[in-house]
């Protein structure tokens, strides 16, 4: 952080440092969706699938807020889990 002090938004190296991060974070969501472990396992797949487009969805309409994505996609799995008595 305190060598990035002195470069712009659209400096090279943090462009590449932004896409690393989204490359990583794009595979940890694909390794939950199709290949889960635990008790996300126990929920079917159409399940997992659907929490991820009800959490992109919030995202967007609460003009992109992490919290609202993550919090409506988690309560989705939370509550199928449920529902299936997993």
């Amino acid at each position: 952080v305190f060598l990035s002090r002195g470069l712009s938004d659209n400096a090279e190296i943090l462009v590449w440092v932004r896409a690393v991060a989204t490359t990583l974070l794009a595979g940890v969501v694909a390794k939950l969706l199709l290949a889960p472990g635990g008790a996300l396992a126990a929920v079917p797949v159409e399940g997992r699938f659907a929490a991820l487009a009800l959490g992109v969805a919030a995202f967007f309409l609460f003009r992109r807020s992490v919290v609202a994505g993550v919090g409506l996609g988690q309560a989705a799995v939370a509550l199928m889990a449920w529902w299936i008595g997993a």
